[in-house]
């Protein structure tokens, strides 16, 4: 996740993404999320969370 998307949900530490989408008020989109091998590895991630990456 980007730095502002972290900020804005008012967390201390990392949480999951489904909680941090409820913190934010909405659904995360490829926007809130840095391009890194972490993000862009679709083999790591659910296919719901690779659809908000945007790796569908």
């Amino acid at each position: 996740m980007t730095d502002e998307v972290w900020a804005s949900s008012g967390f201390s530490r990392h949480e999951c993404w489904r909680c941090l989408e409820e913190a934010i008020g909405r659904r995360l989109t490829p926007a809130d999320f840095k391009q890194l091998p972490a993000n862009t590895d679709e083999s790591w991630h659910t296919e719901e969370l690779r659809e908000r990456i945007g790796l569908r």
